[in-house]
């Protein structure tokens, strides 16, 4: 469908009593050219090594405290949803109060279509800067961190970022 092009679902109940309730519904569904969704979850490692204690236990919050000494592990996940190209993508964080960046734990990866697990952090030099308590990725085909420069996602794409942080 072409971008701004919308869909109107309509569903009608009724009740066989003729004095029963009866209910409309309608689903508006658009079309949309660039849309970007990020996602953000924390991990406990408690050794610091830049990966999680536990596979699949990346939560939007933790139901536990991490302890002065271990590390969280920050995961932001970039998803086109758009039906177009997201231009000069950057993602942008900034290291949690009462936290310290936790050096060589910044990671990228890049998948088309469904998420991807984590590069080593042997590539993510050219990918990633830390400056201060900002952590800036450079996401996306063609991204140019000596530039400032994001790249591009295309449609149904996923940038996944990651970097740790050590709790004070």
């Amino acid at each position: 469908a072409a971008p701004g092009t919308s869909d109107t679902l309509t569903i009608n109940a009724t009740s066989p009593d003729t004095n029963g309730p009866t209910a409309t519904v309608e689903d508006v569904s658009e079309v949309v050219v660039g849309q970007v969704r990020l996602t953000k979850t924390v991990a406990h490692d408690a050794d610091c090594d830049g990966v999680e204690d536990s596979v699949g236990s990346y939560m939007p919050n933790l139901t536990t405290e991490i302890p002065p000494g271990d590390c969280a592990v920050w995961q932001i996940v970039a998803e086109n949803q758009g039906d177009a190209p997201a231009r000069n993508v950057v993602i942008h964080d900034e290291v949690t109060a009462f936290t310290t960046y936790a050096d060589n734990t910044l990671s990228y990866s890049l998948a088309n279509g469904t998420a991807a697990s984590i590069a080593d952090d042997g590539t993510s030099a050219n990918a990633a800067a830390v400056t201060g308590d900002a952590v800036t990725f450079y996401v996306g085909s063609g991204a140019d961190s000596s530039n400032g420069l994001g790249g591009e996602l295309l449609p149904g794409q996923f940038a996944t970022v990651r970097f740790s942080t050590k709790i004070d």
